[in-house]
């Protein structure tokens, strides 16, 4: 049963196949009278584009990848497509005020930063990408885009960060070239997965700041970073479907949602034990497939769809919710916009001792003191 999806290339609008799950959105949105209203969906996102660099990692690649804190992007299963009208059903479920998926008839799924960290093993330290500790003047920035080869007609362009990727970059590498490396990968997982945009080969960088020091990259919040772009996505998809555009990009990490939403319902046989981390690695082709067909029920137009399996008891699975064991049903009583409080979270990298970063040298970046509780 092939996926209605996309791997990210060529930019098409995607049409799904007939024997597709015939999933969508779940909303008003959508229904409003209009049974006819059935847009196409593309996407920038691509798993297959990291999983094919990745897998021809040496050793000492992997290494650099797990110094940064992104080893879990080397644990990715090959997924060659996405369907996209279960993430557009699913985004249209979210309520970005109150951070949760909201399925008819009352069940709210609540998610935090931690849990993009559990489904992809990325950073959830406790600087932000874009506060304070990632201040960085634009000399600064240009001297990183001329190291990185960036500062060039197609600046942005994943393709030369790919090429970048698949350099020989070795033990005997300088640690100019491994700064580099790190700093690619990470805006090379940032284009094709966690945060694409709507333009191909394109990466908005806007997290210079947080590069500019390997040694930290670990120490920033890249979950909440990838969680806030997932959540314009929503704003930009309701935003479309209210305009009844015929065409729409979802932009954003849709996967992070239909693994979060596959992961918490409670689907009998399909259940799977939360020992595996991160829980992307437990989500290949066929899994997928067969969880949204168990997951998803037609709804009343070819464009949506119902959940109606319950959600698994918080206590059996891995995610922030089972430290508020309860919270279902007691957010069945509250209005949306509710419990804001998020439980921390950090994640540590091994240092290299004695080596200082070539960026954060070169361009004098000194990242704010650590200020506690922030």
């Amino acid at each position: 049963m092939p996926d209605d999806g996309s791997d990210g290339s060529a930019g098409a609008n995607l049409e799904a196949d007939p024997t597709d799950p015939p999933v969508g959105d779940a909303t008003e949105l959508v229904n409003c009278g209009l049974e006819e209203y059935d847009p196409q969906f593309s996407s920038r996102i691509s798993v297959k584009h990291v999983v094919d660099v990745t897998a021809r990692f040496s050793d000492y690649k992997k290494w650099l990848v797990n110094e940064i804190g992104f080893g879990g992007m080397l644990k990715l299963p090959m997924v060659q497509k996405l369907n996209l009208k279960f993430s557009a059903a699913v985004m249209a479920m979210v309520d970005a005020d109150s951070h949760a998926i909201c399925i008819p008839i009352n069940k709210v799924l609540k998610f935090w930063a931690e849990d993009v960290h559990k489904v992809f093993g990325i950073p959830c330290g406790n600087r932000d990408v874009n506060g304070r500790d990632g201040n960085i003047s634009q000399d600064s920035i240009n001297f990183m885009k001329s190291s990185l080869g960036m500062d060039k007609a197609g600046a942005h362009g994943l393709r030369a960060a790919k090429e970048f990727l698949n350099r020989d970059i070795n033990e005997e590498s300088s640690k100019l070239e491994t700064d580099c490396f790190q700093i690619v990968f990470v805006i090379f997982v940032m284009g094709h997965l966690l945060a694409p945009s709507t333009k191909y080969d394109y990466c908005q960088i806007d997290f210079w700041g947080a590069l500019a020091n390997t040694e930290n990259i670990a120490q920033f919040n890249w979950c909440d970073y990838v969680l806030q772009a997932a959540l314009d996505g929503v704003a930009k998809l309701k935003l479309d479907m209210s305009s009844k555009r015929r065409s729409i990009n979802l932009v954003g990490c849709h996967l992070f949602l239909q693994v979060f939403l596959l992961d918490n319902l409670d689907l009998a046989l399909f259940n799977m034990k939360h020992d595996v981390l991160p829980r992307a690695s437990a989500f290949d082709q066929v899994v997928l497939r067969r969880m949204i067909t168990m997951a998803a029920d037609k709804g009343r137009t070819p464009t949506s769809c119902s959940i109606p399996s319950p959600l698994r008891h918080a206590i059996n699975v891995c995610y922030s919710r089972s430290k508020f064991v309860g919270i279902e049903n007691i957010e069945l009583d509250r209005p949306i916009g509710g419990w804001h409080t998020e439980p921390s979270a950090h994640t540590t990298t091994t240092r290299r001792p004695g080596l200082q970063s070539t960026f954060c040298d070169a361009v004098q970046f000194q990242p704010p003191p650590y200020l506690p509780g922030r």
